[in-house]
């Protein structure tokens, strides 16, 4: 009995001194603040994820303007285009340079053929199931084009505003109708914001 006293009392005391001991050492971890390190990385794995994939979505826009930003602003030159618009225009009607159309036709500005124009055309679903839209050699035709068709009779009363009131561009694109999404302006206008576009117009 008298040994079975010291041992319970040898017992005891260990526990509590083992309780004092692991307070009093902050270095010490109980199986619950482990558990708890090893939640806490998981989580901030996932946020670096996130953060990965957003920046993923900006890159094809952001290697769309790289591409053709020298285009647009040499095209704002010789027809009073905004490059910010022309450039907006595309990352939209293109999805930046990944559409069908774009690829296969290099049509980068969703331009239909014209009756009896004499060029080539593809058919695509857009207004119609059965829409016709240009096949251009290069890109850079569908770019020289697109100045063209900004300069037509349809949009002429947008050169009478200045080159950096892309706003006034963007509400005038979708007054005239050159696209029947009914936030077209919006669109463009949050493209030009989200990646500066509008400090090429000043070039």
């Amino acid at each position: 009995m008298q040994f079975t006293t010291l041992f319970s009392i040898s017992l005891i005391t260990a526990i509590v001194f083992g309780k004092f001991t692991e307070t009093a050492n902050p270095t010490t971890a109980t199986k619950d603040s482990i558990a708890t390190e090893q939640v806490k990385p998981e989580r901030k794995e996932k946020k670096t994820v996130k953060k990965i994939e957003s920046k993923s979505k900006l890159s094809k826009a952001e290697k769309y303007i790289e591409r053709f930003k020298k285009t647009a602003v040499q095209e704002m030159k010789q027809f009073g285009i905004p490059a910010s618009i022309t450039l907006a225009q595309g990352i939209v009607e293109s999805n930046s340079g990944q559409s069908s159309l774009s690829v296969k036709e290099n049509n980068h500005f969703g331009i239909k053929c014209k009756s009896k124009c004499g060029c080539k055309c593809a058919i695509y679903a857009d207004d119609k199931p059965d829409d016709k839209f240009r096949i251009f050699k290069s890109a850079w035709y569908s770019y020289r084009e697109h100045s063209k068709l900004l300069t037509s009779p349809r949009y002429k009363h947008l050169h009478k505003l200045k080159k950096t009131d892309y706003k006034g561009w963007a509400r005038g694109l979708k007054k005239a109708g050159y696209a029947t999404h009914p936030h077209y302006d919006k669109m463009l206008i949050k493209i030009i914001e989200t990646y500066d576009l509008h400090k090429y117009d000043k070039l």
